[in-house]
């Protein structure tokens, strides 16, 4: 009896998700930190205030319409309030492209956020974060292969513990695929 209440109830909320476009099973975002030998390790966070600080001194680049920009190994976008703007690239002297290859020398943790496009585009119009993307894939990283960009989160407006957070795409056989990454302490 009780198997067949719960299926009743597990059908109820299937078909009531379906009906509002909102699909449960998938959106569960909140992070939970990786566990390693029982202990659980914990995001730094540290390299938040430096990437601020970093931004605050970069100056965005002031001439979109000059299309050089595209032709760099890599570019940096800043994705606030649901708008991006062209920070830096290394077409220019700029500091913040190795910061970031830095960083993801150092991500040791995959986390089991569950990742999509869907996802992604919540994170890129809801949060601060920085958008790192190479024009061509690059297999310079320990933790991927051909890998493409990655969104370093510094601000988690939605509280869904995200701050820290380094979301990465990657090609794997041929189609990109988003992971979600962090610098353990």
């Amino acid at each position: 009896m009780k198997r067949v209440v719960l299926i009743s109830i597990l059908l109820v909320l299937i078909c009531a998700s379906a009906l509002i476009g909102y699909d449960w099973i998938t959106s569960q975002t909140h992070l939970s930190p990786p566990v390693q030998n029982g202990s659980v390790i914990h995001v730094d966070k540290s390299w938040v205030e430096t990437v601020d600080n970093l931004l605050e001194e970069a100056k965005p680049y002031p001439n979109e319409s000059d299309l050089s920009w595209t032709l760099a190994k890599y570019n940096v976008f800043l994705h606030e309030n649901g708008t991006a703007q062209l920070v830096t690239g290394a077409f220019l002297n700029d500091t913040l492209g190795p910061y970031f290859e830095s960083l993801l020398h150092q991500v040791s943790f995959c986390t089991d956020t569950l990742v999509n496009e869907e996802f992604v585009d919540s994170v890129l119009a809801s949060n601060k974060v920085v958008d790192f993307e190479y024009r061509r894939p690059s297999s310079d990283f320990h933790f991927c292969r051909n890998f493409l960009t990655a969104i370093f989160i510094l601000e988690d407006n939605l509280s869904e513990g995200l701050q820290g957070t380094i979301l990465v795409r990657q090609l794997n056989d041929g189609k990109a695929v988003w992971s979600s990454w962090i610098i353990g302490l």
